[in-house]
């Protein structure tokens, strides 16, 4: 038996389909494909949280540079007074010192929405004769594995059965 894609709610395996524990053997599904299903509210909010992390960098990057225009400004205006220019100076540097892992949160996090994409995608079968949702799933990324994993197990299977029907042709007298 070959694992074509594990995660913790769906395996594909050269046998079989199991989605949380339900097992759908690959001989059962006559026809697969996929579809685009309506997002839901959760889903959609993904653009909104990236326009939320966006505005938060550039905020971010405007106080930054006042607070460096502040340090300047400070630094010609008055040359005497080093408690003015010490604590604007400790702050920006602390400012600095914590953008770096800021940043790599907000971006780290709008990275993920953008692989996850905003649209919720279906694999969908006809079993028995009967259309079935096999899986809803609302990140691109998942759904195009777990899509080809299950291609590539349903290509393995056919072949299979290709090569054992032309053995078995070879093996017949009248060759049918």
């Amino acid at each position: 038996m070959i694992v074509y894609y594990r995660d913790h709610h769906v395996v594909v395996t050269s046998e079989a389909l199991l989605i949380d524990n339900v097992r759908i053997p690959l001989a059962r599904l006559e026809y697969v494909w996929h579809r685009e299903g309506q997002a839901e509210t959760r889903v959609r909010m993904r653009i909104t949280h990236r326009g939320v992390i966006g505005f938060g960098l550039v905020i971010g990057v405007l106080l930054a540079l006042i607070g460096v225009l502040y340090l300047f400004a400070t630094v010609i205006g008055e040359g005497t007074s080093a408690g003015r220019v010490l604590l604007p100076l400790a702050g920006v540097v602390a400012l600095i010192g914590f953008a770096g892992p800021i940043l790599e949160l907000a971006l780290h996090r709008m990275d993920t929405n953008t692989d996850q994409g905003h649209q919720v995608y279906e694999i969908c079968a006809l079993i028995d004769g009967t259309e079935r949702r096999l899986i809803r799933i609302a990140d691109a990324h998942r759904f195009g594995k777990i899509y080809r994993a299950l291609q590539r197990a349903l290509e393995d299977v056919d072949s299979h059965e290709s090569v054992e029907a032309q053995a078995f042709a070879e093996g017949s007298d009248d060759g049918t």
